[in-house]
């Protein structure tokens, strides 16, 4: 009797076989990690990956667009698109030139701001409204009996309005503005913090002396000039929208002077340049010279502050774009001992880099002399002034081949990379990115 029941309170064997199982996996739960780090190695194609997105998003903020100076109807998608790609090829052989536009209009927003201090304004005026203005996001409509011309003022004709009409500036409130930007500050934070992420993992690789490949190096070249870019143009908004009309007619005193004075207006155009004013298209240009005779003739007196603001900023664009370009230049010594397939081809990198230091100051400043305002061109160079022209013309050739061999540099000596380049830095694979 007693047997039996002891019979039935004991386990079989089969369940004595799953209580072992089931101990042993209590054990092995005990003994687990609780993290795991990732991957101690990379690919060539995550080298490849990260790189290539962080040039992107730099090439990307490079097209920072103006308003379009053409209203919805006339726009022609054909032009845009041609323009993004001639800047593109731009950004990629002279990503230097981002960082001088962004300089360069962050000088005239603090010019415009320097002049509406003291104008009594409805709305508070910010650096907001100053890029706004330079932007080309005030214009105004000059009608004839057979069609309507568009102009939108540029820094020039900006503070002329200032000078003389501040009255006919519209009101228009920072938000409205900051509404309208396609972009707003959450794609720059984006934007910035692929640029440190990426920026951050090569340091802490230098800092365990791990290899850096060129195509790494130029990256962050790259970069750099994005970070300084998008830190001069951090209130700049981005609008595609149409602009603020200003109210002006041809009875007014300020209109004869507006269009009498060279590059203090621009009209309609299918063709925008970042770095100044754009240039009407040939029609435009024409219908806007065919009104001279029905204006009355006034004098061309340029005003002081129009004066002094544009000599002033010839000079820092000739030394702050040289300083851009020299400091872009100079992050490629970084890449003065990094191994190379051949001794040949370290050398033929040292001397380009050299050449890039040297020239590419010129280069910059010779492109900014063809986008000056829209007033120099090379159809418009002095005889006297052609032989500079074409030292300027081979130097930017000699500068532009020199980026080309680089980048073919670039790609080969991703394919001979050291064993350590492979190699993860600690804590790099915890940082945020985007690929």
């Amino acid at each position: 009797m007693y047997s039996g029941k002891l019979r039935h309170t004991l386990p079989s064997r089969s369940s004595l076989v799953y209580i072992s199982k089931l101990h042993t996996d209590f054990t092995v739960m005990e003994s687990s990690v609780l993290w795991v780090p990732g991957c101690s190695t990379r690919g060539s194609s995550d080298i490849l990956t990260l790189c290539l997105s962080t040039i992107i998003i730099c090439a990307w903020s490079a097209f920072h667009d103006d308003i379009p100076r053409t209203r919805p109807e006339n726009r022609r998608l054909v032009p845009y698109m041609r323009e993004s790609i001639i800047w593109m090829v731009v950004f990629l052989l002279l990503p230097e030139t981002l960082p001088s536009a962004a300089l360069e209009q962050l000088r005239e927003a603090y010019i415009i701001s320097r002049n509406m201090k003291g104008i009594h304004r409805n709305h508070p005026w910010t650096f907001t409204h100053s890029f706004y203005a330079t932007l080309g996001g005030y214009a105004f409509d000059y009608e004839l009996p057979d069609s309507t011309y568009r102009y939108h003022f540029n820094i020039r004709g900006f503070l002329i309005l200032v000078e003389e009409k501040p009255a006919l500036l519209p009101e228009i409130s920072e938000e409205s503005i900051v509404s309208r930007s396609q972009r707003n500050s959450l794609t720059k934070i984006v934007a910035v913090v692929q640029v440190l992420s990426f920026c951050t993992t090569c340091a802490l690789r230098r800092s365990e002396k791990l290899s850096l490949s060129i195509l790494e190096i130029s990256t962050i070249g790259y970069a750099f000039c994005a970070i300084l870019a998008y830190a001069m143009w951090w209130k700049k908004p981005c609008i595609t929208a149409e602009p603020t009309l200003v109210k002006i007619t041809s009875s007014d005193t300020i209109f004869d002077r507006l269009c009498d004075i060279p590059g203090s207006v621009a009209p309609e155009t299918h063709v925008r340049v970042s770095f100044g004013t754009a240039e009407g298209d040939e029609s435009s240009t024409k219908s806007a010279n065919s009104t001279d005779e029905e204006r009355p003739a006034t004098s061309s007196v340029h005003s002081r502050n129009v004066e002094s603001s544009a000599e002033w900023g010839r000079n820092f664009q000739i030394v702050s774009w040289s300083v851009i370009s020299v400091m872009h230049g100079l992050i490629h010594l970084f890449a003065w001992h990094v191994h190379f397939p051949t001794y040949i081809e370290c050398v033929i990198w040292r001397v380009c880099t050299v050449l890039a230091i040297l020239l590419g100051s010129i280069a910059v400043n010779f492109i900014h002399i063809l986008t000056n305002n829209g007033q120099t061109s090379l159809r418009t160079i002095k005889v006297s002034e052609i032989p500079k022209a074409w030292l300027y013309i081979i130097v930017l050739l000699v500068y532009a081949l020199v980026r080309l061999i680089m980048i073919a540099e670039i790609a080969r000596q991703f394919l001979y990379l050291p064993p350590d380049a492979f190699q993860v830095a600690s804590w790099s694979q915890y940082l945020p990115r985007f690929t």
